[in-house]
């Protein structure tokens, strides 16, 4: 866990960067790789390859004005 933030929920624009500057001081050459990606109405999964191997999806959902108002992440154990 990055942010030691047990309910595992991210808000605001704030606590993002917090998130993703904290997991990039602690792995500089962080990299995914795209493995598929799956389009739906209003919203659209990344399916990738991401650190040490394991495997993730990235769930983002769309508002009426193409803006990502909820983004949920999925990780292999």
């Amino acid at each position: 866990m990055v942010l030691e933030e047990p309910s595992g929920i991210l808000r605001g624009k704030e606590l993002a960067r917090k998130y993703w500057t904290n997991a990039l001081d602690r792995i500089p050459d962080l990299n995914f790789k795209m493995l598929d990606l799956l389009v739906g109405v209003n919203s659209l999964v990344i399916y990738y390859k991401g650190v040490l191997g394991k495997v993730g999806a990235g769930v983002f959902f769309f508002d009426q004005n193409k803006k990502v108002v909820k983004a949920v992440a999925h990780y292999n154990e």
